[in-house]
């Protein structure tokens, strides 16, 4: 019997592959600067807390698709890191048979040698630990656009007020009830 959150994980995955080729087929090879990948990360942890926004106000439910997002443009993030030879996994050297050291997972599958899994395990821990932030952003970014619309409501009712205010002060003016002259 099979655990159910495998076939999850495995929905998950091909989730997020389907997305990363989408957006290859759009945007072809992206070679960024760590900064450009931020931009753009943060701009899809943004579009998923515009969708829990909107769940919550009942509109269309676009979060999950979001969060694929997101993982897409990480994992896309990643591979380039590691194709250019820098990062943390990257920056270790790994010995070889002949004693002699080269990079780390790109080196190692750059030059067709497996990736040991010790190397396997620290990429998912920092994977986990990039999710991790992106969820810690999108739950803030989610507060502080709940406050804005919060605060959007309240200065509409204000300005309501303050219109209707207006509209009874002009109607108990001499002015209105004696009508021009």
């Amino acid at each position: 019997m099979s655990d159910p959150t495998d076939d999850v994980q495995k929905a998950i995955d091909a989730d997020i592959y389907d997305e990363r080729r989408k957006q290859e087929q759009i945007w072809g090879a992206q070679e960024h600067a760590d900064e450009w990948w931020l931009a753009i990360l943060t701009e899809e942890v943004g579009e998923a807390a515009q969708g829990v926004l909107h769940e919550h106000f009942g509109g269309p439910a676009t979060v999950r698709y979001e969060v694929v997002q997101i993982a897409a443009v990480a994992q896309a993030w990643l591979e380039r890191i590691d194709l250019r030879g820098v990062g943390a996994l990257t920056e270790r050297p790994v010995a070889d048979a002949n004693g002699s050291t080269s990079g780390g997972i790109a080196a190692q599958v750059g030059a067709g040698r497996s990736v040991n899994a010790p190397d396997i395990d620290a990429l998912a821990e920092r994977v986990n630990e990039l999710l991790g932030d992106i969820v810690n952003l999108t739950e803030q970014s989610a507060l502080i656009d709940a406050w804005e619309h919060e605060a959007r409501v309240k200065i509409d009712y204000l300005v309501a007020i303050a219109k209707e205010a207006e509209h009874r002060n002009l109607l108990d003016s001499p002015y209105a009830k004696e009508g021009p002259k």
